[in-house]
């Protein structure tokens, strides 16, 4: 892929690459600073799984997918709440690896390639997969759904939940 360097919308002087790099043309500090003519690359900042830059002294930090799709491929659309990794590389920030696309379709993608924080993989989870099908099991042999509760330590309605597949539905019997 060729490399392409686009302006920033609303950010004079910065531009960004279909490689999700970042440049400036602002040369000095403070009120003495302008728009120069040499381009210099900007280091971004990584912070909660993503790259940001913050665009100016007192500009807002923003994330660098949404700049990159933002200026290449158009303002997020009505409904689009989230733009996706096909690689799992939250640091890939090119344009060939971003798209804008439906929350559910984000959820879609973590289970495909394994990054879902469901189940075990939930830091909030008081079970492991092989509980749930033991708990299964344990109410097809006749288990009350409190019985069942006061084994785990866990509540009435989360044993419920289990055994009628409303959460941990992806566990197979």
């Amino acid at each position: 892929m060729e490399k392409i360097i686009l302006p920033i919308k609303n950010s004079p002087g910065y531009y960004v690459s279909n490689y999700g790099e970042i440049y400036s043309k602002w040369e000095g500090k403070g009120p003495a600073s302008k728009i120069g003519a040499v381009m210099k690359r900007l280091k971004p900042a990584y912070a909660d799984g993503r790259w940001h830059i913050q665009l100016g002294s007192k500009g807002k930090t923003l994330r660098i997918h949404r700049i990159v799709l933002e200026t290449f491929v158009g303002k997020r659309p009505d409904k689009m709440e989230a733009c996706h990794f096909p690689d799992r590389n939250t640091g890939n920030n090119r344009l060939d690896n971003l798209r804008w696309d439906t929350r559910k379709g984000n959820e879609r993608d973590k289970i495909f390639h394994g990054t879902s924080n469901s189940g075990e993989n939930n830091g909030s989870a008081k079970l492991k997969e092989k509980q749930i099908k033991t708990i299964r099991g344990e109410k097809i042999k006749g288990d009350t759904y409190k019985v069942i509760a006061n084994k785990y330590h866990v509540s009435l309605s989360a044993i419920q939940q289990i055994c009628e597949k409303t959460t941990w539905k992806h566990v197979e019997e």
